[in-house]
Order: C-alpha cells, then sequence, then structure tokens
C-alpha cells in the first residue's frame, strides 16, 4: 500500500493509491485518497496557483478575504471546506471541472447554493454552482442495507455489474449506470400456467 491518507470521504481508503476508475478530467477525483497516487494528482496539486489577483470574491465571513487567493493554509485535502472561502477559491484545484450550465449562469467554482435540493440530485449536482453541497460530494442519504456499507448513495469501484443482485441492494452501489436498470431476482415475475387441452401452458 501507499503513503498513509485521509480525505474524510465515505468509502475511501486510508492510503495513496491510483484506481481504475480515477480520471484527469475530474479534477475532484484528487481529493480521493483511492486517486491520490495517479501522476497527473501530484501535477495538479502542484500546480495550486491563484486566479488573475484582484478578482472579485463575495467573502464567506468577516475573516475571508474579497478576492480570489490561494493562501499558503490552503489544502486540496480539505478542498470541500478550502474551497468556499475567497482565500483558497483562487487555488487551480478550487475550479469547477464541469461548465456545462455556464451559459445558464452557473458559478466557475463549486458551492452549495441556497436553492440546491437532494429530490433533485441528478440534475443539480450537474452544476458547479451546487457540487459543493454534501449530497453531491458524498452522495444522497442512504439507510446502509448491511454493515460496512455506506451512508450515502455512491459507485464504489467495487461494485460489479456480474454481482447486480448482491451490489445494488447496497447504498454504495445504488447509483452505478448498471443499478439503474437492474431488477431484483424476487421482482421478476414466474410465468403463470393454466390448464389448455389437458396441458400446462404459460400465460
Amino acid at each position: 500500500t501507499g503513503p498513509p491518507c485521509f480525505s474524510g470521504r465515505d468509502g475511501d481508503v486510508d492510503y495513496e493509491t491510483c484506481e481504475a476508475f480515477c480520471d484527469e478530467k475530474f479534477s475532484e477525483h484528487c481529493t480521493l485518497c483511492k486517486c491520490r497516487a495517479c501522476g497527473w494528482c501530484a501535477a495538479m496539486l502542484e500546480a495550486a496557483v491563484t486566479q488573475p489577483t484582484g478578482e472579485a470574491c463575495t467573502a464567506l465571513d468577516q475573516h475571508d478575504t474579497s478576492v480570489l487567493d490561494c493562501q499558503g493554509f490552503c489544502d486540496v485535502q480539505f478542498r470541500a471546506s478550502h474551497c468556499s472561502q475567497c482565500k483558497c477559491k483562487g487555488c487551480t484545484w478550487c475550479a469547477c471541472a464541469s461548465m456545462e450550465h455556464v451559459d445558464e449562469g452557473d458559478t466557475r467554482f463549486e458551492q452549495c447554493a441556497s436553492w440546491c435540493e437532494e429530490e433533485f440530485y441528478a440534475a443539480h449536482c450537474s452544476w458547479c454552482a451546487c457540487k459543493n453541497c454534501d449530497f453531491c460530494r458524498l452522495g444522497p442519504a442512504c439507510t446502509p442495507t448491511l454493515p460496512g456499507d455506506a451512508e450515502h448513495k455512491q459507485c464504489d469501484a467495487f461494485c460489479e455489474p456480474r454481482y447486480a443482485d448482491a451490489h445494488c441492494i447496497l447504498c454504495k452501489c445504488s447509483l452505478c449506470p448498471f443499478c439503474a436498470e437492474w431488477a431484483p431476482a424476487a421482482a421478476i415475475k414466474a410465468p403463470q400456467h393454466a390448464s389448455v387441452g389437458g396441458f400446462n401452458a404459460a400465460v
């Protein structure tokens, strides 16, 4: 295993590694210990520079700044909390990786706007304005099915389509695409039979 690591994310590992699902197109993957050892994550963390200085920013509180910055204490390991502050929003790893709604007035940084709602998880979590909400970062709240299951809906790396009957009942696999199409074996109705001319026939 790699060096010790702590991300504070449900379902993450406690050491640095680079799992198969890690993708450099999603900078948020580098906040996970599961991806921290990927070469492109190291480069991204080293490149934590500020956006152009002087750009206005709405301060989080009276201790925050009113311009974008990337101060020395800012740490990608605490991205969720640090990137809510103007003091850190200038760090490259705070920029939102998905800007599909930019023409609709979306933000350039991940936030948790007051209008974001867990009920509309699929739609709202595609907006940078909502990506910093707990239900977007961790997944919607979920009641664990078994000991060791997550408390949020996820698509963990261990989830596999071939084990759908076992995995898709778990919170940690419930957001996997193959689970959206899965139906429990018990829910598939067996064909009913009726006697037709002395023979049993499915109806």
